[in-house]
Order: structure tokens, then C-alpha cells, then sequence
């Protein structure tokens, strides 16, 4: 008696419902991966924004004219230093970003810097 070796129809349904499986499970891998290194890009970007805006404090520099238009807003609050900090000025930085999926990234930095001479 002779035996038939050819895969059946449910032989093949199977493995391509396995591989369309494996395939969904991958691309849901890849979107998520996308997700968060779009976050962690923006987190970088609103720390590097918030630390060069402490930096132009610091030097007393004006705002660039040629500032490139970012999603990230920026925000500045100098206050006179009290206590063991006064004679020195608080310069309080805020960034705030927001993701492609509107969750915001915020990142808060604060200096004492001395005064500018004849500011006041």
C-alpha cells in the first residue's frame, strides 16, 4: 500500500497562520521600539535645550535672532537669591516638549549666577 507525503490543507493553514502570527508580533515590536526612541530622542532634546538656555544666561548673551523654531517651549524665571544665596540672582529654566502621541516631556534646571554689573 502506498502513502501520500504532500502537506495537507490544514498543514498549511497552520504554518501560515504561525508566520502571519510571528509577523504581527514583530511589526508590534518595531512600532512600540519607534515609539520610545521618539520619546527618548525628544527627552534629549528638551535637556539640551534647557541646558543651552542656562548657558546663555550665564553669559548674559541676548536671545539668537537666528534661534531655530522648535516644538519645544522654553521658559526663563530669574529671581533674587534669599538667604544664603542672596547678592546672587536664580535663574530657573523650564522645557517642555511634546511627543507625536501628545504626552509632554518636561525638564527643569536652576542656576545662582552673579548679577550683571550695572543692571541695577
Amino acid at each position: 500500500m502506498r502513502t501520500h507525503r504532500a502537506f495537507l490543507l490544514v498543514e498549511v493553514i497552520g504554518a501560515s497562520a504561525i508566520v502571519m502570527l510571528a509577523a504581527a508580533i514583530t511589526w508590534y515590536a518595531l512600532t512600540q521600539y519607534a515609539v520610545v526612541r521618539d520619546e527618548i530622542d525628544l527627552r534629549r532634546s528638551v535637556r539640551l535645550a534647557a541646558l543651552a538656555e542656562i548657558a546663555r544666561q550665564q553669559a548674559f548673551a541676548p536671545a539668537s535672532a537666528a534661534a531655530v523654531e522648535t516644538s519645544i517651549d522654553v521658559s526663563v524665571t530669574i529671581q533674587p537669591g534669599v538667604g544664603a544665596w542672596s547678592g546672587l540672582e536664580r535663574v530657573a529654566v523650564r522645557a517642555v516638549g511634546r511627543t507625536r502621541r501628545g504626552r509632554l516631556v518636561e525638564s527643569q534646571l536652576a542656576v545662582y549666577r552673579v548679577p550683571m554689573r550695572g543692571a541695577e
